[in-house]
């Protein structure tokens, strides 16, 4: 295992500090590691279940979605409209379609 404190560009900068010598470098370093260290060790597991006498498991299941996420609202617009439209259409050729078979009067007289 190679030390933070083998060559001097590690020391020149880290974390936008400037170092004047190996010791406040390696003091830094240390302090930073202790920090890092104190953060680790006081680390709680993210848990799904309530019950605190219950063995601690990692809750691994997608997080929930919103129901404004869930509800296409402007998909089901667009749909009711694409319907509308389409059952207009029907309506119309259904009309044509009784106009030609329905015999007029006029013809009958002939």
């Amino acid at each position: 295992r190679t030390s933070p404190f083998a060559s001097w560009t590690n020391m020149s900068l880290i974390g936008g500090n400037t170092f004047a010598n190996r010791h406040c470098f390696q003091r830094d370093v240390e302090y930073r590691q202790k920090i890092h260290r104190r953060r680790l060790k006081n680390m709680k597991s993210i848990s799904k279940s309530k019950n605190p006498f219950q063995k601690v498991k990692l809750d691994l299941s997608p997080p929930n979605k919103p129901k404004f996420l869930k509800k296409n609202m402007s998909k089901k617009i667009h749909e009711q409209r694409r319907i509308q439209a389409i059952e207009h259409d029907n309506r119309i050729l259904l009309k044509k379609m009784a106009d030609i078979m329905m015999p007029r009067k006029s013809h009958r007289l002939q």
